[in-house]
This record gives structure tokens, sequence and C-alpha cells, in this order.
């Protein structure tokens, strides 16, 4: 019998009134966090968290109403983890026979529980690893371990640290895929990012600069900041709100949204989902790739924090 069933997990790490494990009716397994400073979902599959909301504030993320969390399937919003690769595979020659998922295959990986904390403070700490698996190794990853540790409180921390356990190196790119919830993605701005260069998707990928303050969504938005690791500030006008997002090991910075004209691509999203979310994600990727050597690690983190606007 897997250790990771809902029961086993509730032996080993459920702390009472705060944490507990169940299963789905799909058969995923997820942790329910509760404290006094916020809620949260977490599941196990993808180390997936699909829900944060600090205690008197609106959600912190976005999650699909056509989220199917079903297994081998990607959740659609909360904070889906990228590795090892970011987008469309690129990281060399593709092997014959295989469909290389989007954003890698820590996604939709099951990851091991390590450990659970309440703090004094009422803070919450989980951690979460993942190793070389079935999937991993037809894709040719088979000496790594990843993992992945989640502070939640009124104050979300994310840290991913990736190690290289193997006797060469190897290219990878990783980064949390955040699915911000706002009020209205169209009286949404992101501070931050002025003076950086962008690799624009919705140009092919064209290099241009971003010159004004503010990004603004007014249109769909797909691009890549690269060679950034700035704090920024999401305004959420529209909640009267702003989220402070600081970087740590991360070299660019990806911002989405598909608009009306793109959405209808997306069948795990609503015709109106677009109004209610935006993707600011700390990323290392294309250009801003990691070369790890054997037995080093690196360390991506992002750390969010709401605040009401003045």
């Amino acid at each position: 019998m897997s250790t990771q069933t809902a029961a086993n997990l509730n032996e080993r790490f459920a702390i009472l009134d705060h944490i507990l494990f169940e299963e789905t009716e799909t058969g995923l397994v997820r942790i329910l966090v509760n404290t006094p400073k916020a809620q949260a979902v977490l599941y196990t599959e993808g180390a997936h968290l699909a829900e944060w909301t600090a205690a008197g504030q609106k959600p912190g993320l976005f999650i699909s109403p056509r989220s199917q969390f079903i297994e081998n399937t990607a959740i659609r919003g909360g904070v889906p983890v990228i590795f090892p690769w970011f987008g469309a595979y690129t990281l060399g020659e593709k092997k014959e026979g295989l469909t290389y998922p989007m954003h890698g295959f820590a996604r939709t990986s099951i990851w091991t529980v390590e450990s659970t904390h309440f703090s004094p403070d009422d803070d919450v700490r989980i951690l979460l690893s993942l190793s070389p698996n079935e999937v991993s190794k037809k894709f040719g990853w088979d000496r790594f371990r990843c993992e992945l540790t989640f502070h939640i409180g009124d104050t979300l921390k994310m840290s991913l640290e990736v190690t290289n356990t193997g006797n060469q190196s190897f290219v990878f790119e990783d980064g949390f895929h955040t699915y911000f919830a706002v009020g209205d993605a169209r009286h949404t701005t992101v501070e931050g990012l002025q003076g950086t260069t962008i690799l624009d998707k919705m140009l092919d990928f064209k290099r241009r600069e971003q010159h004004d303050k503010l990004l603004v969504f007014d249109k769909a938005v797909d691009q890549v900041h690269i060679h950034t690791a700035a704090p920024l500030t999401i305004h959420d006008n529209a909640w009267h709100r702003d989220i402070h997002v600081d970087k740590e090991g991360s070299g660019a910075t990806v911002c989405w949204n598909p608009w009306s004209t793109l959405t209808p691509n997306f069948k795990d999203l609503a015709p109106d989902s677009w109004e209610h979310f935006v993707c600011v994600e700390a990323i290392n990727g294309m250009e801003d790739k990691v070369t790890l050597q054997p037995g080093a690690s690196h360390t991506i983190a992002c750390t969010i924090r709401y605040k009401p606007q003045a």
C-alpha cells in the first residue's frame, strides 16, 4: 500500500485543527490548512497550491471553475510548479515517440510529503519532495531531487530547491506559474518592470523594452521579462489592494493573461475567467536557464504579501 494515502499521511503529518489530509472523489490527495492567519489547499499531485486566503482578505489565488482535478492533468490556477523546462521543451533534442508536456513533468507528478510544522506564530510549513520517477526517466531526468517548501500564513513564501544528484552537469528551467486573483484584470497593473527587456510571445518572441512604469492588461499579454530580479507590486485596483512579490534566485518574470481573445483556446477556463486573474511568474527560463554542476543545488523563492491601498 502506498504511504501517500490520506489515511497514512494523517497518521504521520496531520496537526489537530490546522493540517488535514483528505482524498477527493477523483482520487487526488489534498492538504487542508486552517490557521488564525490563513486557509489553504495544497495537492500532492504537482505540489500544487490551489488556494491561499489570508484571514480577512479576498482570495489570494485564482482557481478556474473548470479545473478538472483529475490524475495526470494539470490544475488551471493556483500555483503550478514549473520544472524542468518552461513552456514548450527547448532544452535539447526530443526523444521520438514522447509528448513533452508544457512546463515539464513536475506539475503532474506525485510529490512526497516530508514534513509539516505549525509554529507558535500561527504559520504552517509544509515540505514536499520529488525524485526521479517513471515519467521523468522517460525524458532522461534520472539524477535530480527537488524540495519544495511552503510557508503559509498572512504572508506566503514558496521555495524550490533543485539538486543535481548525478555526476554530470545539467541545464534546467523552473519557477512558480502563479495565478493571482484580482477584482478585474482590466484594472490591474504591475509595477517594477520598467526598463526591462521583453521577449514577447504575442509577437513571436520579438525583443522590445518595457518603457512605461506600469504594465497594463488591456489585451492578451504573454511576455517574458528577462534578466530581472526586482521586487514587483501588482496593483489590484478593483479590490483596492496591492500585492507585493519578492523573488530570490529567479532570473526572469513572466506576465500572462489570455484576455477574451485567447481564452476560448483553453477548455479549462470559463469565458470570463480572464477577468479574474493575472499571472505574474517568478521563473528561470529561456535566456535565464540554470546550469547545475554535480552535487550542487539552486533555490528559487517567491514571497507574497497583500496590503490595502492607501
